[in-house]
């Protein structure tokens, strides 16, 4: 696909419970989001396609950034060699640090609810918890390739991404660069989170 240039803001309030989640689930610049949610403890587990799913992680319920509390932003990096990647930042806007550690859950998403293709698979092995203070970011990267790198094809595009924190069930929207993100060759995974605010 030909990579996507430019900026883009959405805030969006999302309601669900927040729990130590374990599963799979599915990546510019600029979104925002606050959505709202209970904790609750517990563990469990979540899969599925087409954008069900939870983020993965270890971090303590009582201590876990909570999806309410973070604010996300998107932004596209470089598009070398057909390599298509994005940078998602969570912010802690909360009042009090809080801990992130595993896999967050990405899907694409159209306007209208809807999901396009797989959530996002896991590439590369978990690194060690992250400690956010008030106003400090985490990220991850997502990846896809350009279109014409494979025999797969494109997925439709959507306009916005579904992000469920580590260690939450209550997910996110962040708005797409340029209002469109498209996966393409059935390529789209994340990193998980490190430190920081870019890659």
């Amino acid at each position: 696909m030909t990579a996507c240039q430019g900026t883009g803001s959405v805030k969006v309030t999302g309601n669900g419970d927040g729990s130590s989640a374990s599963g799979s689930s599915s990546s510019g610049s600029g979104g925002s989001t606050t959505a709202t949610g209970a904790k609750s403890d517990g563990s469990g587990t979540g899969t599925g396609a087409g954008g069900a799913g939870h983020g993965s992680g270890t971090a303590a319920t009582s201590d876990r950034c909570a999806t309410d509390n973070l604010r996300l932003h998107l932004e596209q990096g470089d598009a070398g060699a057909g390599q298509i990647h994005y940078t998602l930042v969570l912010t802690n806007q909360g009042t009090s640090s809080c801990t992130m550690n595993g896999f967050p859950g990405v899907s694409v998403m159209r306007r209208d609810g809807s999901t396009v293709g797989k959530p996002a698979t896991r590439s590369g092995g978990q690194t060690g918890a992250v400690r956010l203070a008030p106003g400090a970011s985490a990220h991850v990267v997502l990846h896809t390739i350009n279109q014409g790198m494979s025999d797969a094809g494109c997925w439709t595009s959507g306009q916005l991404l579904k992000v469920y924190p580590p260690n939450n069930t209550a997910p996110a929207t962040v708005a797409a660069p340029n209002g469109s993100f498209q996966v393409c060759g059935d390529t789209f995974d994340t990193t998980t989170v490190q430190s920081g605010a870019a890659a």
